[in-house]
């Protein structure tokens, strides 16, 4: 088998090195960059949409306390 000869190890490791050695590469430089500025976009997103959430929560809170309150003066 062509893959286990002796005569042929050698390049096929540097071959194996190079390839490992430039996928890392392109990994390290584009991927890894692009994946960061993503999950910093996402986490800058959550971070207000749950700030708004819990705003809309407190103004809904305050909204039904009135109402209670209205619902309440106006039955006594």
């Amino acid at each position: 088998m062509p893959q286990f000869d002796i005569l042929t190890l050698g390049t096929q490791t540097i071959w194996v090195g190079l390839s490992t050695a430039f996928l890392y590469y392109y990994c390290v430089k584009t991927l890894l960059p692009l994946y960061v500025s993503v999950k910093k976009t996402r986490v800058k997103k959550l971070k207000k949409n749950s700030e708004e959430i819990l705003k809309f929560e407190a103004k809904l809170k305050e909204k039904n306390t009135n109402l209670i309150n209205k619902n309440i003066n106006f039955l006594s």
